[in-house]
């Protein structure tokens, strides 16, 4: 059941959010943003650089980010790098450190606490739930 939401959480944020073809406007920016975040979800970013990528102040970029999204950049960006460590976590032998070492997490245990914070469960635990 879990992994059909994985797959389901990818496919609705790749229809989600595509750019009008007709409003050259914010929806294509965040949408550009939204790309680069997928592309790099292994990088380590701050609100600054997803907003100077939009060419947008922060305030106005988070602003325009949560109208279209319904979530901070930095919170849809973390639920990005976690929707990836349970693939890592379901598909590969990997442990929680080369997760998060993979991931761009200096620290497994901020990651393991923001894992569980996000799913519930630490990572061995989801791993060992089999979903």
């Amino acid at each position: 059941m879990e992994c059909h939401y994985l797959y389901l959480f990818n496919y609705i944020t790749s229809f989600s959010h595509l750019a009008n073809k007709l409003n050259v406007e914010p929806e294509d920016t965040i949408s550009t943003v939204i790309r680069h975040m997928k592309e790099n979800v292994k990088q380590n970013f701050e609100i600054r650089d997803f907003a100077a990528l939009a060419n947008y102040s922060v305030s106005r970029f988070s602003e325009l980010f949560r109208a279209q999204t319904g979530y901070s950049p930095i919170q849809y960006f973390l639920q990005l790098r976690i929707h990836t460590a349970r693939q890592y976590l379901s598909f590969s032998q990997m442990n929680v450190k080369q997760i998060s070492e993979e991931l761009g997490f200096n620290d497994p245990y901020y990651f393991s606490r923001l894992f569980k914070k996000q799913t519930g469960k630490t990572p061995l635990g989801y791993r060992k739930s089999g979903i």
